[in-house]
């Protein structure tokens, strides 16, 4: 028993849309790639057969195909992401002295005040130091 094959129908508007997709060297991979999935949809191939041509999985020419189907050239598009819009702090919106990020010591010393402070070769904060009375 013959798969059953899902046939698109494309608008000429939108096949010519699609061929130049497909066949725009400078488009990005995945946007070539979902015109490729739906012209060959339109002449009538399997999914298993898109998917060999495309050199992309079976569920892909799916999803692309269905997204063609209820949306048009729109649905080809990709959806929007997740996640929040970025957020960018300015050193004052965080109030802390660009110095102190770039040198951790410099940081610390300001914080002790007037405390003469001493940072040891491997980077550990060796505390105050009193002067030793017996060194001239």
């Amino acid at each position: 028993m013959p798969n059953r094959v899902r046939v698109l129908t494309v608008p000429d508007a939108d096949r010519v849309k699609l061929e130049r997709r497909a066949r725009d060297r400078g488009a990005e991979a995945r946007v070539a790639e979902r015109a490729r999935i739906v012209l060959l949809a339109a002449e009538g191939l399997a999914g298993a057969e898109i998917a060999e041509r495309t050199g992309c999985t079976e569920p892909t020419v799916i999803k692309w195909r269905r997204q063609y189907a209820e949306s048009g050239l729109a649905g080809l598009e990709d959806a929007p992401r997740g996640g929040g819009p970025v957020t960018v702090l300015t050193e004052q919106a965080v109030g802390r002295d660009p110095g102190r990020d770039r040198d951790p010591a410099a940081g610390i010393a300001a914080e002790a005040g007037d405390h003469a402070l001493v940072v040891e070769a491997a980077g550990g904060l060796a505390g105050p130091q009193q002067e030793d009375p017996g060194q001239p």
